[in-house]
């Protein structure tokens, strides 16, 4: 489950190496099914893994649903500093089967923000 897909730059390459992904966004960019709030819409708990890259300010109700619905893992592309901040800690504290953290030496680059 890819919730915020935006314009698929998420989901496309996952679908390209033969991930069955749902790819949703609460606005229609042309890309997976829009017009869906990933907050207030109903998904099946235990049946998505989810890959996201959220809204920022709204990292934490993302966070928490996406916990709640997943079935294994949850991955988030967000700045290193969203590992810092007491209310943030009390939820990794309680997810601790969940969270692990990777880090690039270099930016990310998609096809549209090509070298």
């Amino acid at each position: 489950l890819e919730p915020a897909c935006g314009g698929g730059f998420i989901s496309q390459p996952l679908m390209d190496n033969g991930y069955d992904v749902l790819s949703t966004d609460l606005i229609d960019r042309g890309f997976g099914n829009g017009n869906i709030d990933f907050l207030t819409s109903e998904f099946e708990k235990g049946k998505y893994d989810i890959v996201t890259n959220p809204p920022y300010s709204l990292f934490i109700p993302f966070l928490l649903k996406a916990i709640d619905i997943c079935h294994n893992k949850v991955a988030m592309l967000l700045p290193i500093t969203f590992l810092s901040c007491k209310q943030r800690y009390k939820i990794y504290e309680k997810s601790n089967d969940f969270i692990s953290c990777c880090m690039c030496n270099d930016r990310l680059w998609t096809k549209r923000n090509k070298l």
